[in-house]
């Protein structure tokens, strides 16, 4: 549920690059996202804490990282990427599980 405060929008990439280029800000991007979940998930395991969210997030980060790989290696190289990246936030409350 939304609360009363604004949301923000930040256009992070929004531009043209050579196709390595792309590449590399793309696969750059996914690795540190993927390490970053890779850290929550080591330090929830160090605590026993429970983040299954973590693992699947990583999984679907790196099938997204083959995809881009994919998508790369067929590609026109000659060609330019066009890049768009928005990121939305939106303020939310906090989502607390009831127990059974």
């Amino acid at each position: 549920m939304k609360n009363q405060n604004p949301d923000l929008e930040l256009h992070l990439i929004n531009t043209t690059f050579n196709a390595k280029d792309a590449f590399e800000i793309l696969i750059d991007l996914l690795d540190h996202k993927i390490n970053f979940h890779k850290c929550k998930k080591l330090s929830n395991d160090l605590k026993h804490i429970e983040g299954e969210e973590y693992s699947d997030r990583i999984t679907a980060l790196k099938e997204e990282k083959k995809r881009l790989v994919t998508f790369y290696n067929t590609m026109d190289h000659s060609k330019n990427v066009y890049v768009n990246s928005l990121v939305q936030l939106q303020m939310v409350d906090s989502v607390v599980e009831e127990e059974a």
